[in-house]
C-alpha cells in the first residue's frame, strides 16, 4: 500500500484521471482489510496479534535451536524446498547478460527468488523477534504453513522457466486418455503425502482438551507434561485450556507446561518436580514417564494424572490418534 502512494505521488505528473480510482482500490481496500484484521485479532484471539519485542528481549541465545528446526522443516519438505532452491539458482543465472530466458520469465523467476528467500528470512526474524512463546520460536511453529504462502508464486517461475515446448506435441488420444487416468491414480494414491490435514492430531488434540476441560475443576492446577514429542500436543492443550476462551463467568485455568523441543530424556525428567499440580496431562506415556510417576504409562497412549496423597492416579487415558466424538474418555 505505501509503495502505491509514494510511486503515484511521484509520478502525479504522468497519473491519468482514469488511474487514480484504481488507486485508490489498491490503498484503501488493503487498509480496510487491514483495519479490519487489527480488530479480530483484539477480540478474538488471546492476546490479540504477535508484536515484535523490544531489541534486549530478542531470543538470540535460542537462535541456533531456531535454525536447526527450520532446516529440520526444510529437509522434511523437500518438495516446495527443493523448488525453491532450483528458483534461487536460476535467478541468479538470469542475471547474467547472456542468459537465454526471456525477460518475462526471467522477471517472474527473479520476484519468486526474492519472494521466497524473503518469507525465510521474515519467518526466521520473526521466531528471533517476535512475541511467540520459546517452545514455539524454538520449534519454528507453523514454518511450512506460513512459507506456503510463497508455493504458487514458485509453481508460476518453475513453469516460467522450464522449456515446455515439447507440449505442443500432444500424444495420440488413448495415450492421452491413459496419462490421465495414471495421473488421476497417482493423485489419489499418494493423497496423505500432500493433504496433512487427513493425518492431523490436531482435532483428536482439541477432542481430548475438550475431555480434560470436563475432569478438571477449573480451580485446580494443572500441569501439561510432553516427554516424547517436541512440545506441539502442549501447545495445542495449552491453547484449548488456558488461552482459548471460556463460558463467562469461568475463571482462567491455572496450566503450566513442561516440554522440549527434543523431547524429556530419562535424566531431565528426573529434574521435574509435580508437587505443585493437582492433575498432570501426560502427552504419551513411556518408561521413563512410568518411573516418574509411579504408575505403569504406556506408549500409544495420553493420560490425565490426578495428585493424590503423594502419589499420581490415573484419571483418564486415550488411545493416541482415536477420536473421541462420544464419551468423555473415563476409564471404568
Amino acid at each position: 500500500m505505501l509503495g502505491c502512494a509514494i510511486v503515484a505521488w511521484r509520478h502525479r505528473d504522468l497519473m491519468r484521471s482514469a488511474a487514480w480510482p484504481s488507486l485508490m482500490i489498491a490503498v484503501v481496500l488493503p487498509a480496510c482489510l487491514l483495519l479490519g484484521w487489527s480488530s479480530y485479532t483484539a477480540s478474538q484471539i488471546p492476546g490479540g496479534e504477535y508484536h515484535i519485542m523490544p531489541l534486549a528481549a530478542w531470543r538470540w541465545s535460542l537462535l541456533p535451536q531456531i535454525l536447526h528446526s527450520i532446516f529440520r522443516i526444510m529437509v522434511a519438505k523437500t518438495g516446495l524446498f527443493a523448488l525453491i532452491v532450483f528458483i534461487g539458482i536460476r535467478a541468479v543465472l538470469a542475471l547474467c547478460a547472456r542468459d537465454t530466458l526471456a525477460p518475462s520469465a526471467r522477471g517472474v523467476a527473479i520476484v519468486a527468488a526474492v519472494v521466497s528467500a524473503g518469507m525465510i528470512g521474515f519467518l526466521t526474524f520473526t521466531y528471533l523477534a517476535a512475541s511467540f512463546s520459546a517452545e514455539e520460536a524454538v520449534a519454528a511453529a507453523s514454518f511450512w504453513r506460513y512459507l506456503g504462502e510463497a508455493g504458487p508464486a514458485v509453481m508460476v517461475a518453475v513453469l516460467a522457466v522450464l522449456p515446455l515446448g515439447w507440449l505442443k506435441r500432444m500424444p495420440p488420444r488413448p495415450t492421452a486418455a491413459v496419462l490421465l487416468g495414471v495421473t488421476l491414480m497417482l493423485a489419489l494414491a499418494t493423497v496423505r503425502l500432500y493433504r496433512t490435514d487427513l493425518t492431523s492430531p490436531v482435532p483428536w488434540l482439541h477432542a481430548v482438551a475438550r475431555s480434560v476441560d470436563v475432569q478438571v475443576p477449573p480451580s485446580a492446577s494443572l500441569t501439561l507434561l510432553d516427554m516424547t514429542g517436541d512440545g506441539f500436543p502442549v501447545l495445542i492443550q495449552n491453547y484449548d485450556l488456558a488461552l482459548s476462551a471460556r463460558a463467562p463467568g469461568l475463571p482462567p485455568r491455572t496450566v503450566s507446561r513442561q516440554a522440549d523441543v527434543t523431547g524429556i530424556s530419562g535424566a531431565k525428567a528426573a529434574q521435574l518436580r509435580f508437587d505443585d499440580a493437582d492433575y498432570v496431562w501426560l502427552s504419551e506415556g513411556n518408561a521413563d514417564a512410568t518411573s516418574l510417576f509411579g504408575t505403569a504409562l504406556h506408549r500409544k497412549c495420553s493420560y490425565l494424572l490426578r495428585h493424590e496423597a503423594r502419589r499420581f492416579n490415573t484419571v483418564a487415558r486415550w488411545p493416541i490418534g482415536y477420536t473421541w466424538s462420544l464419551g468423555d474418555g473415563r476409564l471404568g
